[in-house]
Order: structure tokens, then sequence, then C-alpha cells
């Protein structure tokens, strides 16, 4: 099965590139024109002090933080929303994956 996406993905990702590259009405710049260059940054930022964190922190709460950040700032989304969406997203990340996958996940100094 995981092949089997692997060539789908591929497929698809093929496709893609041979439209991009022998369709010459739209060029690369118009692509890359709209890009807002600072909340990339943020992002990847965000997202390497979300992997420094987990395994001191622990998933649910580097989750939490990190869904919050992202849907506050780079959303931008009000407070209540984002932090709604932060505690439910992450709460159910963590029984999809631990519950149901059974994957090992981080734990942290809580325990949680």
């Amino acid at each position: 099965m995981p092949f089997l996406a692997g060539l789908v993905i591929c497929s698809f990702s093929a496709i893609t590139f041979f439209r991009a590259f022998f369709d010459k009405s739209t060029g690369v710049e118009t692509i890359w024109a709209k890009v807002n260059y600072p909340k990339v940054v943020f992002v990847i930022v965000t997202l390497v002090v979300y992997a420094l964190f987990l395994e001191t922190l622990g998933f649910i709460i580097c989750s939490f933080f990190l869904v919050l950040t992202l849907m506050r700032y780079v959303g931008p989304q009000p407070w209540r929303t984002s932090i709604i969406g932060a505690v439910f997203s992450s709460i159910i990340s963590y029984l999809l994956f631990e519950t149901w996958l059974q994957a090992q996940l981080p734990k942290g100094i809580f325990g949680f």
C-alpha cells in the first residue's frame, strides 16, 4: 500500500511538472509574486522551535502552541477561534495518533 501511494503521488507530481514546464503562458514570476516571505520565515522558525521543545514539553502542549501561533499570526484568526482550534486539533491529533494508531508520541515533563 505505501508503494502504491508513493507511485500515485509521483505520477501526479510528474504530470504537474510537465504541465508547468510546457505551459509557457504563465511565468515563474507570477507564481512567486504574492509570497509573503516574512510569514514563510516565521513558519519555518516556529516549526524549528516546535521540534526543539517536542521532547521536553510533550506532543499535546507543543502542538497546542504551534497551532495557536500559526492560527493567530499566520492566519490571522481572532484569539477565541485560535484557542478553540488549537485545543481541538491537539487533542484530536493526540487521540488519533496515540490511541487509534498506537504511535509513541513524546510525553514531556508533565507526562501527557
